[in-house]
């Protein structure tokens, strides 16, 4: 469990410290993007980042495995740009030891080599991530900062996110209505790749929503059964001999 443990506090600490990294850039002006968007694509790595820490620590999910390694990769993206200096070194190292981690043998025996066949299908794990994934899209999609309508929409997508996973009463109704409206509502105004952007992720969202799969992760047919106590006399005698007690429901000594 050692060498897991270490693979994935690398890819945590990695996306901490470029995180770090980025926002100061930002602030400082020496990056493209606004304090605001990067603030949101720091926090959505950090996010994802724990998810897959979590998917492969607690879960020995694959999907969670795949994920870490995007996000491991992805946290070097935040470098670009950055002058070099000690944090950036300490993010390259990181990195370096949670790519290395997670494409080689960091996880072996932690993660399984075949997917739960108890689990969530393919689509279920791709909209919930999607929903998680989205704020980061939208930080990078926009440069120049956020408007009110894309702090809309990454609202939207983090409750829908929270709600579907936890299967709370409403899921639904957000995933299929509010969540697409929301995207929507994003798009219009602008211009150009992120009106294509969220303007594919309503319709991306909005399909996805409505799949048997996605309704029955939150609403599934066979329900919590409950139990019926009976009473001992009509309990067959093999039962009853299995369970040391005799037909009033005492112990046979």
């Amino acid at each position: 469990m050692t060498r897991p443990l270490a693979t994935t506090a690398a890819m945590v600490l990695s996306v901490l410290v470029w995180s770090i990294a980025a926002a100061r850039a930002a602030s400082s002006g020496d990056l493209l993007w606004a304090d605001d968007s990067m603030a949101v694509v720091a926090a959505s790595l950090i996010v994802l980042a724990s998810v897959a820490t979590i998917g492969m620590l607690v879960g020995a999910a694959r999907w969670a495995h795949r994920l870490g390694v995007v996000i491991a990769i992805g946290a070097l993206g935040l470098g670009i740009g950055i002058s070099v200096d000690g944090l950036w070194i300490a993010g390259a190292v990181l990195s370096g030891m949670a790519i290395t981690g997670l494409t080689g043998t960091g996880m072996r025996g932690q993660v399984r080599k075949l997917d739960s066949a108890s689990g969530p299908s393919a689509l279920v794990v791709v909209y919930a991530l999607g929903l998680i994934a989205f704020p980061l899209a939208v930080g990078l999609a926009s440069p120049s900062g956020l408007r009110w309508s894309e702090w809309l929409a990454i609202a939207a997508s983090a409750i829908t996110a929270l709600v579907y996973v936890k299967a709370l009463p409403g899921a639904l109704w957000l995933a299929r209505i509010l969540h697409p409206a929301a995207l929507v509502v994003a798009a219009v105004g602008t211009t150009g790749y992120r009106w294509i952007l969220y303007l594919a992720a309503a319709l991306a969202a909005a399909w996805a929503a409505w799949q048997p799969d996605v309704r029955l992760a939150v609403r599934p047919i066979a329900r919590t059964g409950t139990t019926v106590t009976i009473p001992p006399e009509l309990a067959p005698r093999e039962i009853l001999d299995a369970a040391g007690i005799d037909d009033r429901g005492r112990p046979i000594r």
